[in-house]
């Protein structure tokens, strides 16, 4: 078990930091990175405050204990046949630790936005497919056409200050771009941005600097620090998987 910070306004909760893959909790389904969430029909908060409490709890009793598990990433649309969430749990509560603080809403064009870090995923069109065959999840190999642009800071966020640094179409034959999702090989906030997505689809993430390139910019694409990315990928294929 551990502790991390999630939510608006900021709140520490127990999660579920890794577990024996072979153990009764895996074979419950559990999974790293899902979070503590209730004893029996009372907020966990209520009787424990952090994850010494409950190590203890366990530890000593009293028994039986309830306890219940959450992953950030179930109730959306990620659901697969079986009814498993396709985005990992850890994956979930990461994009949520990293959005602490923010308060999550959904806009009326199918936007999921963070409002105060700036984190915004947009689905610009959907598949042509009527069923998506595969969505995209972590481990999946992607290939993906994108356009990565950065707002001029002195211009404001607005499309006419967007300056492109980076395009799949410029890089050498122009061939769709492959990588691994949740790798690492990705930017963060495009890397988040991807989950449970099916190819012909097209979405523009907007990147605040703690998902991109930070305060101190990237020299090579000669990107100032500070400033807010925006990405517009197509995704291609998923594991050779086309639309």
């Amino acid at each position: 078990m551990a502790e991390a910070i999630i939510g608006s306004p900021p709140r520490s909760v127990a999660i579920v930091k890794s577990l024996d893959p072979f153990g009764l909790a895996a074979k419950r389904y559990i999974e790293s990175g899902m979070i503590l969430k209730m004893k029996g029909d009372q907020p966990v908060e209520s009787y424990v405050s952090n994850v010494k409490d409950i190590v203890q709890r366990i530890r000593n009793g009293p028994y039986p204990i309830d306890f219940k598990f959450m992953s950030l990433a179930a109730g959306g649309d990620a659901v697969g046949d079986l009814g498993k969430s396709l985005v990992a749990a850890e994956d979930a509560l990461e994009l949520a630790k990293q959005t602490s603080g923010a308060s999550s809403v959904a806009s009326k064009d199918g936007a999921n936005e963070n409002r105060n870090s700036g984190y915004i995923v947009k689905v610009l069109s959907k598949s042509d497919s009527d069923v998506c065959s595969i969505r995209s999840r972590r481990g999946d190999v992607m290939e993906i056409q994108y356009t990565a642009s950065y707002y001029n800071k002195s211009g404001g966020d607005n499309g006419d200050n967007l300056i492109v640094y980076d395009s799949s179409f410029q890089r050498g034959t122009g061939q769709p771009y492959q990588f691994v999702l949740g790798s690492g090989d990705m930017l963060a906030g495009v890397d988040l941005g991807l989950y449970d997505m099916c190819p012909g689809e097209v979405r523009n993430i907007e990147i605040p600097k703690s998902l991109g390139y930070g305060d101190k910019g990237n020299k090579m694409f000669r990107i100032p620090g500070d400033v807010k990315l925006v990405w517009r990928v197509e995704l291609i294929s998923v594991n050779s998987t086309r639309e």
